[in-house]
């Protein structure tokens, strides 16, 4: 027997009836009906006696009385799901009420935290005074174009090198960490370099986890859905700082060197928005006394947020060595404020990013190395596959596919399990990432010798 399903959605919340079994006929109604504290009906519906059926609206009132052929047989008190049975006086039928909530409930410490989010305001404004300021002549318009042009030129330039530097401190430190072990496993001692290998693995990841546990933890993570907020209209506190930064960049730095399963792709993402943000208020000397006024020429939400949609582009071509790669992040995936003329500026922003990075690889390697902070090897040359290992190919696939969902669950749950026990603790939250890179530290040293 067919299910009837009638739904309100102007509601939140869910009911739903299903009446089993009965012998009458087609012109027996079955009248379910819903009403609030003062008996104002949220929702009727008649229906066939003899069909099996469903009826859900969604209305969700503490004190909804829910009645069955003008008879209450329940009342809604708020919980999530609650289940109603008819006390056998309509023969042999059975009829069960369910309600289901279609709305997230937010425990305390979500509740604090979306409290102390603030919204960003990205309207133009319109008094006289604005109008004054930013049309008073020709050469006042000038001076806005060509500040603003020379801000993006910055922000490109300053992201690519704090790009190589980051690069250049990753490979620095591996270079020492290696260079304490490497004669040593060379002539066959391992006990020796293990423990070398895992205190400096540890320490490196220390230093890391004690910038983001105890100095700034909006520095954790990649910081790229944060920055998906703020481009949204989310004022995330402290996201855009420099002492943000300076956590940022100096913990990625130990924490790749120290062995974690993380890259620098992500960070320097966050750190162009944030050279970005932090330029175009002349990194808040705007506010002290005695200080030019153009300073604070660019010093309001609207105009930040265009140019930390730079940045994030620059931090994007900086990594993968793709400057379209960076217009499209920020077009489509983080901002939500877009217009024609931005697009040229972000994108004159990513080519200088990426230009300023490969010059510097380029002047301190010697090699013409193009990629970016991230390499995927030379090109393939020659025949790539054979038509018979394509079977190979299909298999490998469907258990990446499998594997993926599997991870993405077990993320999932851990992700949930963190946010509940180790979110604002400090001493667990450090000492979590000083466990991750230990047992990273082992698996590393010992797995090559057992392939």
């Amino acid at each position: 027997m067919d299910d009837r399903l009638l739904e309100d959605k102007k509601t939140s919340g869910g009911v739903s009836g299903v009446r089993h079994g009965g012998n009458s006929s087609d012109s027996e109604l079955l009248a379910l009906e819903a009403r609030d504290e003062v008996g104002d009906t949220l929702m009727s519906v008649r229906q066939p006696r003899r069909q099996s059926f469903t009826v859900s609206t969604r209305f969700r009132k503490r004190g909804a009385s829910v009645l069955l052929d003008d008879r209450a047989v329940g009342m809604f008190d708020g919980a999530d799901e609650d289940v109603w049975e008819s006390d056998g006086e309509h023969g042999d039928e059975e009829f069960e009420m369910h309600v289901h909530s279609h709305v997230h409930h937010m425990n305390e410490l979500e509740k604090k935290l979306l409290w102390s989010y603030e919204s960003l305001d990205y309207d133009q404004p319109r008094n006289q005074v604005y109008k004054r300021d930013r049309s008073a002549s020709k050469k006042h318009r000038d001076y806005d174009a060509y500040a603003r042009w020379m801000l993006f030129i910055l922000i490109g330039v300053l992201t690519g090198s704090l790009a190589w530097l980051m690069a250049i401190g990753v490979e620095k430190l591996n270079e020492f960490k290696f260079d304490q072990i490497r004669d040593s496993v060379a002539e066959g001692h391992l006990a020796g370099p293990f423990f070398s290998y895992l205190f400096i693995s540890i320490f490196f990841v220390s230093i890391a986890a004690y910038l983001v546990a105890f100095v700034e933890p909006v520095a954790g993570g990649s910081g790229i859905p944060e920055l998906k907020a703020y481009l949204n209209g989310t004022n995330y506190l402290r996201f855009l700082r420099m002492k943000t930064l300076v956590a940022k960049a100096v913990g990625v730095v130990f924490s790749v060197s120290g062995g974690l399963i993380i890259g620098k792709e992500g960070p320097s993402v966050h750190s162009g928005a944030i050279i970005a943000a932090n330029l175009s208020n002349g990194f808040g000397l705007g506010a002290l006394p005695n200080m030019p006024s153009w300073l604070n020429h660019f010093r309001n939400d609207r105009d930040k947020r265009d140019f930390v949609s730079a940045g994030a582009a620059a931090g994007v071509a900086a990594a993968f060595g793709a400057p379209v790669g960076g217009i499209l992040f920020s077009l489509e995936e983080a901002a939500s404020f877009w217009s024609i003329r931005l697009t040229w500026m972000v994108f004159l922003c990513s080519a200088l990013s990426a230009f300023t990075l490969n010059c510097i690889k380029v002047a301190y390697t010697g090699a013409a190395d193009f990629s970016g902070l991230i390499s995927f090897g030379p090109p393939l040359t020659g025949e790539i596959f054979r038509l018979w290992e394509m079977p190979f190919f299909l298999a490998m696939a469907v258990f990446g596919g499998l594997a993926g969902a599997l991870f993405n669950h077990l993320n999932e749950r851990l992700t949930h399990w963190r946010r509940d026990h180790l979110v604002g603790r400090k001493w667990p939250r450090f000492l979590e990432a000083v466990g991750v890179g230990a047992a990273t530290a082992i698996v590393s040293f010992w797995m090559p010798l057992m392939v």
